[in-house]
């Protein structure tokens, strides 16, 4: 299988990332909770940079795309996952509700998937 298949469900990836971090940035616009205590803008500068990362998959050198996502997937897999899952930390509660909880794991949990798969293919 070759790399360009993987890179559409990368870039969904990142395009629901950008959406749950635009959709929390929105709430607070319209003074309503954010939902998380992560700084909604960071986030979507974090899934568009994922995003740009993501070209040298299709413009770049192969070990040049693995290096990036060798790097998410310790930026995300820490930042998005473990560190929300961790029970000492009670993360789950500087959500907005426990189902924008699911989602934001949901969607790292499918990333960390996908950029797995990029050290496969």
């Amino acid at each position: 299988m070759s790399l360009h298949p993987l890179l559409p469900l990368q870039a969904l990836y990142a395009l629901c990332g950008f959406a749950y971090n635009a959709y929390s940035y929105y709430r607070i616009f319209r003074g309503r909770a954010a939902l998380t205590s992560t700084q909604p803008a960071v986030g979507m500068g974090i899934m568009a940079a994922y995003a740009l990362a993501l070209l040298t998959g299709i413009y770049g050198p192969l070990w040049a795309y693995r290096c990036l996502m060798a790097l998410a997937l310790i930026v995300l897999g820490y930042g998005g996952v473990l560190k929300h899952l961790r029970p000492r930390c009670s993360t789950s509660l500087s959500y907005q509700s426990i189902s924008a909880w699911r989602l934001a794991i949901s969607i790292n949990l499918y990333g960390l998937l996908v950029n797995l798969l990029s050290f496969i293919l």
